[in-house]
């Protein structure tokens, strides 16, 4: 029965430090009822509660205040590789505040009410250009009004706020780095059913780099890890995308091109243009850093 067993005393258990392995005093015979494992979770809660535990915020611990100053000298952009903290103590956010989050709810039936809106409205209208395609034009629109925010908000973040480049690379906070990932996990959340059911757009290729970005987007808020490279790599090289939504259009809808032959031509060469600053010449930097 187990009431009957003796009480122990704590202080002569049987442990093993973890510095050294060194034994401690005898370990004292247990009750031969109790079973082993609730032996090992009994000692366990009481050395928990004998433990003081970090403190918390809402569901999350803030490490923040843990996060210790590093030589900035070694790296590109003033980072180190040099560890600050231990990933197991910090938890960012969990599925349900993730895809609970009003910025992604808002973004995402947006650009899905616009897709619908649109694709009705090219369906109905037997004079337009799009009328042949809507599904196609109606996916367009949306994706690229989405990426034209967070190229021209994360070239701002990433050019003019001089708080954000002192942030850990790892694990440093900054509020619209969180901003740029929500609308990415929009974008994603909202284009890879798309690409699934416009048979235009179901190409292996694209569907594989919809999953990827967006696991990527949903482990980032997981963890709250690069946020820092999450202003570069889905803000900052963004700023080639809208260019080629125009070019892409205009290919797919030749009477576009027909119409506004020196816009084509104009987004063309600035996609080139654009393409090369920041998706290799600043790249590469970056990605050294990361890597």
């Amino acid at each position: 029965i187990r009431w009957l067993r003796p009480p122990i005393n704590s202080s002569s258990v049987h442990r093993r430090t973890h510095s050294t392995g060194a034994a401690g005093p005898r370990q004292l015979p247990w009750h031969p009822r109790e079973p082993a494992t609730r032996r090992a979770s009994w000692l366990h809660s009481r050395y928990r509660r004998a433990t003081p535990q970090p403190s918390c915020n809402s569901s999350r611990h803030r490490r923040d205040t843990r996060i210790k100053k590093t030589d900035r000298a070694t790296m590109p952009f003033g980072k180190s590789k040099a560890p600050i903290v231990d990933p197991d103590e910090w938890y960012g956010k969990s599925l349900g505040e993730t895809f609970g989050n009003r910025h992604f709810q808002l973004q995402l039936v947006a650009m899905m009410g616009l897709h619908a809106a649109l694709y009705y409205y090219f369906k109905g209208n037997p004079k337009s250009a799009f009328h042949a395609n809507p599904n196609k034009m109606g996916h367009y629109v949306p994706f690229l009004i989405a990426f034209q925010f967070m190229a021209v908000y994360g070239t701002y973040i990433w050019l003019t706020d001089t708080d954000f480049h002192s942030i850990d690379a790892t694990w440093g906070y900054h509020p619209g780095a969180e901003t740029i990932l929500f609308s990415m996990l929009a974008i994603q959340s909202y284009d890879t059913p798309i690409s699934l059911c416009i048979p235009e757009l179901r190409q292996i290729t694209f569907v594989l780099h919809h999953a990827v970005v967006l696991s990527l987007s949903i482990l980032s808020l997981r963890y709250r890890a690069f946020y820092y490279y999450a202003v570069y790599f889905l803000g900052v090289i963004e700023l080639s995308s809208p260019f080629l939504a125009v070019v892409d259009a205009a290919r797919d809808y030749p009477k576009i091109a027909d119409k506004y032959p020196i816009t084509n031509e104009i987004c063309r060469v600035m996609f080139a243009i654009v393409f090369y600053i920041v998706r290799i010449f600043g790249w590469f930097p970056v990605s050294y850093c990361f890597w």
